[in-house]
């Protein structure tokens, strides 16, 4: 499930050209695609993009946002998974658990 979302979350990326893939001729170089006066007005762009022009408070503010997601993604509480093969499950089946024993030294092949 998590991979489709992040080949569905690429799939946009790479439509919307935030993303650019060489050898990717269907979605072309993203610097072709650039309105031909952007260096003149890049305070405006830049201005409805709402983005600073600055690249450090950029990078610091992405830098924030993903903090921040990944401290509410490592907070949420998950219902546990109970499914088939789950250690619940296992439990369930069985008292003891199951080991691999490997052979003792000596026996292989004897």
């Amino acid at each position: 499930m998590y991979e489709a979302c992040v080949f569905q979350a690429l799939r946009e990326r790479l439509r919307c050209k935030e993303i650019w893939v060489l050898g990717a001729h269907e979605w072309r170089n993203p610097d072709e695609d650039l309105p031909t006066d952007f260096e003149t007005r890049r305070v405006e762009h830049y201005d409805k993009l709402h983005k600073p022009l600055d690249p450090a408070a950029f990078t610091a503010q992405l830098r924030d946002d993903m903090r921040a997601e990944l401290a509410a993604l490592n907070d949420a509480r998950f219902p546990a998974w109970t499914g088939r093969g789950s250690p619940t499950a296992r439990a369930a089946r069985s008292n003891s658990p199951r080991w691999m024993h490997s052979p003792r030294r000596g026996t292989c092949g004897a």
